[in-house]
């Protein structure tokens, strides 16, 4: 999350896709996709 405040200040992801770039190790993938799993896919 710090990579993405960093290369977006003051912005706030408005989808978890967004979050995809700045995952990098398949643990920070994994959790972006259990959350979107537990949103309901949004």
């Amino acid at each position: 999350m710090s990579a993405y405040v960093s290369a977006n200040p003051g912005k706030q992801p408005t989808d978890l896709n967004q979050l995809l770039p700045y995952a990098t190790t398949l643990e920070q993938r994994a959790a972006l996709q259990k959350q979107q799993d537990l949103l309901g896919g949004k």
